[in-house]
């Protein structure tokens, strides 16, 4: 009814993305198992690349592994990604991106006994 009298906000289109487990992410490097969460509420069907990073705490990202994901418009499904990660200095990062920033999740890996 709101809407019909122009009172209603309008409905933005997004993507969701996140860690299945935030809570059991890996503490040691190898091959990570790190699933993930994307939600598709873009109003279509869409189709995700998704690309999943490492980078040391002092130097550049590395692609480690790749994937795209098909969705219907309101659907969400997990990605059981295995991303191989050689730990480098105190702590090494790990990015799961769908494209930008604004499509990225991400954590400190603890190294060699270092800080996440």
């Amino acid at each position: 009814m709101l809407a019909d009298l122009g009172v209603a906000a309008p409905v933005e289109p997004y993507t969701e993305i996140a860690f299945a487990t935030p809570d059991a992410l890996p503490t040691s490097d190898g091959v990570l198992r790190v699933p993930f969460t994307v939600r598709n509420g873009e109003g279509a069907a869409r189709t995700y690349a998704w690309t999943a990073t490492t980078r040391p705490a002092e130097g550049a990202a590395t692609t480690v592994a790749t994937g795209r994901l098909s969705l219907a418009d309101g659907a969400s499904a997990t990605v059981r990604a295995r991303i191989p990660v050689t730990c480098a200095g105190s702590r090494t990062r790990v990015d799961v991106s769908l494209g930008g920033a604004h499509r990225t999740i991400g954590f400190w890996l603890a190294c060699d006994g270092g800080t996440p």
